[in-house]
Order: C-alpha cells, then sequence, then structure tokens
C-alpha cells in the first residue's frame, strides 16, 4: 500500500503537475467568476514556474549532494559493486531495443569506469519495475545486456529485478549476495539520491 501511496503523492508534488493544476482551477476560477481566485492560482503558476526554471533547485541540492564523498578506493580490497537502479526506463528500452537512460544515468557510467578500475570486484545490478502498473518488464535485465555490451563479463554480474523501491533495493540484494562484515562494497547511486 505504501509504495502505491508514494508513487501517487509523488506524482501529485511534481512541479509540472502543481502548474496544470493551478492553470485548470484559474480557468475554472474565471467561469465561476471568481477573479480573485484566479489570480492566486496564477501567482502558483508563475512562482512554481519561475523556481523550477531557475537555479534554485540546484542551490538547494548541492549541499546535500557535497555532503558525502565520493568512495576512497585506497586500502581493503573491494568485493562488489553495488548499483541502485532507477536509471533507465525498461518499458522504452525492451519496445526499442535500445537503452533508454534518464537522469540518473551516472549511476551506470560511474558503476561502469569503478569495474573496470576494480576488475576483481563482483558487479550487483538492484531495480525491478518501479511502475505503478507494471508491464512485466524490469530494469534488471534492460541493464544487465547494456552492461555486458559496454565489457564487463557476465560472470562478474550479479541482477536482482524485483524491488520497486529504494528499501526493497537494499533488503533483496542484501539476501542475494549475503555480503560478510569483512568485505567492502561500493554503491553507486546519485548524489541527490
Amino acid at each position: 500500500m505504501f509504495f502505491y501511496l508514494a508513487k501517487i503523492i509523488g506524482a501529485l508534488l511534481l512541479p509540472s503537475t502543481i502548474v496544470g493544476g493551478a492553470v485548470v482551477i484559474a480557468a475554472s476560477a474565471l467561469g465561476w467568476g471568481r477573479p480573485a481566485l484566479a489570480r492566486r492560482a496564477l501567482a502558483i503558476v508563475l512562482l512554481v514556474g519561475a523556481a523550477s526554471a531557475s537555479p534554485l533547485p540546484n542551490v538547494v541540492i548541492l549541499p546535500l549532494e557535497n555532503r558525502f564523498p565520493r568512495a576512497d578506493l585506497e586500502g581493503a580490497p573491494v568485493t562488489g559493486i553495488v548499483i541502485l537502479g532507477g536509471s533507465e526506463d525498461a518499458s522504452i528500452a525492451v519496445a526499442r531495443h535500445v537503452h533508454a537512460l534518464n537522469e540518473a544515468a551516472e549511476r551506470l557510467t560511474e558503476a561502469v569506469a569503478l569495474s573496470v578500475r576494480l576488475p576483481a570486484a563482483r558487479v550487483v545490478f538492484s531495480g525491478g519495475s518501479g511502475a505503478l502498473f507494471p508491464d512485466g518488464t524490469t530494469e534488471g535485465a534492460a541493464v544487465r545486456d547494456m552492461l555486458v555490451s559496454m565489457g564487463i563479463a557476465s560472470s562478474r554480474l550479479t541482477i536482482e529485478d524485483r524491488s520497486r523501491t529504494t528499501w526493497e533495493n537494499a533488503s533483496f540484494t542484501r539476501s542475494l549476495v549475503a555480503p560478510q562484515a569483512s568485505e567492502r562494497w561500493i554503491l553507486v547511486t546519485s548524489a541527490w539520491h
């Protein structure tokens, strides 16, 4: 239930949804003869639109992104690299037979670079389908093909493709790879994530 509620609330809080809803309210308010309500709704459109188009989102998130340093690869050997999903639209990838990367593509590019630097490390991808209405395709299947095509041997790959949320990524991946306390694993995700 939480998964569906989070997806719905997340969609409602998107700036594009807020702007669209405010435009509908403004138009309706004008039709109802309520110009004050229309002005307030249009003010929301202008504020959200201006904030979204400005550098403000980057200014706000940059301190959070810089809070955690990149992994230090010196010292103990790295047992594995865990890549969190959310970087590819599996439905598009399967339908078009191409890789459909999104704004989180750096998760995959960084993982490939790390796999070259750490040739003995296992490479684990964790990502099923975060779709509200899944169609049977999983990000894990699409990413497996991409990672192999980019030079990572399939014998190094472990794919977890049941997870829908970050919590499930962690839980299912831990069960799948059974990490030991003495092992060193690197997590690859987007800084804002």
